[in-house]
């Protein structure tokens, strides 16, 4: 069940308990019981919740879900300005397993097993605009410099233009 997709909520019935507790249209699902589900599908996420009922041992039957606010981010990049060091940062969806797999999914012969559990992006406006004054519009090009590290050796790499 693993993918290269997050699990969004689609929709929150009124009166539900999602929507007594807050939860949101376009949120994504993070994790079930501390369990990560970034890059689980919807089946998957699914079976996550009915083992997390299954295996509650307490009185209480509480499992806990994890969601992320997408819209979060994507207002703080329209005010870099207010955040400290005018910077923020999130965390995006990890590769998770990164094994090479056969096509029946055992290990391939020579290869171990390999993950990536979080990635973090930190975006910021190192350079403000000079003489701007009408704001981005709908195809602006927009120059991107980074510097990230190899998960695999610890290299720093410098992805600027």
């Amino acid at each position: 069940f693993r993918t290269n997709v997050r699990v969004v909520v689609k929709s929150v019935e009124p009166n539900s308990l999602a929507s007594k507790l807050g939860i949101k249209k376009g949120w994504v699902v993070v994790s079930v019981n501390g369990e990560s589900a970034e890059r689980t599908n919807a089946e998957g996420v699914a079976i996550m919740v009915y083992r997390a009922v299954k295996s509650t041992t307490n009185d209480d039957g509480i499992i806990t879900l994890r969601f992320r606010d997408p819209s979060l981010f994507q207002n703080a990049l329209n005010d870099l300005s207010s955040y400290p060091g005018g910077e923020v940062t999130t965390t995006v969806a990890p590769a998770g397993d990164t094994t090479q797999r056969n096509a029946d999914g055992s290990v391939k012969r020579g290869e171990t097993v390999t993950a990536q559990d979080e990635q973090r992006v930190t975006v910021s406006q190192l350079v403000p605009p000079r003489m701007c004054n009408r704001g981005a519009q709908l195809d602006d090009l927009l120059e991107i410099s980074y510097v990230g590290t190899v998960v695999d050796t610890g290299d720093v790499f410098d992805g600027s233009a």
